[in-house]
């Protein structure tokens, strides 16, 4: 199912406006290279609000390097209308030499070491000082609610993914 669409182009620059996204930017900003967007929302929803154009003329949005987590919905989408025309595309890419990661997920930095006495009495004592825990009461509602997903038919949506240095962790289950 395509609930997005996201074109990279490598090529040069087509005639139209460009914006620019950082991390450090601002989405009270013009989305000029000297005043970024913060977020690639504000990127998309200020070429989707420039009625009658898109189609008309091509828009670059160049992503300045950075870890862009988008938690504010947890779903950046881009939809068919936000790819311009074959003529006149909207592109949406890293700029030259820029190492860009986007991710909808949540860096986790509250981890303690377990030391709830019915958790540590799962596990074998060798292990208790290898086994932390996260608070996530705190964090947005869709976390807490979707913590191992729901299941609908075969399959599960909204699954949480815990991951450490990159690798795929189990998350306790119990």
């Amino acid at each position: 199912m395509r609930s997005w669409l996201l074109t990279l182009l490598l090529c040069g620059v087509a005639q139209g406006a460009d914006f620019y996204v950082a991390t450090n930017g601002n989405d009270s900003a013009a989305g000029t290279l000297a005043a970024p967007f913060k977020t690639l929302e504000k990127a998309r929803s200020t070429i989707q609000g420039l009625n009658g154009t898109i189609g008309s003329q091509a828009y670059n949005v160049y992503i300045l390097g950075g870890y862009y987590r988008n938690i504010a919905n947890p779903s950046f989408y881009l939809h068919s209308y936000d790819s311009g025309s074959p003529a006149n595309p909207i592109t949406y890419q890293a700029m030259t030499n820029a190492d860009v990661h986007v991710a909808g997920s949540l860096l986790v930095t509250n981890w303690v070491a377990l030391a709830n006495a019915d958790g540590l009495a799962r596990i074998p004592a060798s292990a208790h000082s290898h086994v932390y825990q996260a608070d996530l009461s705190a964090w947005p509602a869709f976390i807490a609610v979707t913590a191992y997903g729901t299941q609908i038919g075969d399959s599960f949506v909204h699954q949480n993914e815990l991951f450490w240095n990159g690798t795929p962790m189990t998350v306790a289950q119990y």
